[in-house]
C-alpha cells in the first residue's frame, strides 16, 4: 500500500513560478551554449585562414566580439518588478 510522503514540498506552492523559471532557464542556457558554439567556429575559421599570426587572429576576434557588443547595448534590462513574467 502506497503511503505519500509527510513532508511539505516547499516548491508545490509555486508550482508555475518554478516551471516558468525552468523553462527560462532552458532558453538561457540554449542560447549560451549555441553562442559558445558559434563564437568557437569563428575563431577557429579567422585562425585557420590568418596562417600564423595570432596577433591579428585575437585582434579580430577582440573586433568581432565588441562590435556585437554594441549592437546589443541599446536593449535595456528588465526591471526587478518585471522579473519572472510579473
Amino acid at each position: 500500500m502506497y503511503t505519500p510522503p509527510t513532508t511539505v514540498n516547499h516548491y508545490s506552492q509555486h508550482s508555475h513560478r518554478s516551471t516558468l523559471l525552468i523553462a527560462l532557464l532552458g532558453i538561457i542556457t540554449g542560447v549560451t551554449g549555441a553562442a559558445g558554439d558559434l563564437g568557437g567556429i569563428i575563431f577557429l575559421l579567422i585562425a585557420r585562414y590568418s596562417g600564423d599570426d595570432y596577433g591579428k587572429v585575437f585582434w579580430i576576434v577582440g573586433v568581432i566580439t565588441i562590435a556585437g557588443n554594441v549592437l546589443v547595448s541599446w536593449i535595456r534590462p528588465i526591471p526587478k518588478g518585471q522579473l519572472g513574467g510579473r
